[in-house]
């Protein structure tokens, strides 16, 4: 049986995280602004925009959430990356 790749190096997720990055730049929202944002550290926002750590479903939502996406909005960004 094929195994997939850990979910942080999947190309799916790769591509999932850069357009919420692009999401974030297209609003001219710096990092540290979207942390501030969503009550987390500039920190969590960097080491997340460089696959350095793995969002979970409801952390992702929930900076969706915080960049004024609607669920359309979010279930097209996913569906883009499929």
């Amino acid at each position: 049986m094929k195994t997939s790749p850990k979910s942080i190096f999947d190309k799916r997720y790769k591509k999932l995280i850069e357009k919420l990055v692009d999401v974030r730049v297209s609003k001219n929202i710096s990092q540290r602004e979207l942390a501030k944002m969503a009550s987390v550290s500039q920190c969590y926002i960097g080491r997340t925009e460089t696959f350095e750590r793995r969002l979970d479903l409801i952390e992702f939502i929930d900076l969706c959430r915080v960049l004024e996406l609607s669920d359309q909005d979010i279930l097209n960004l996913v569906k883009s990356i499929l």
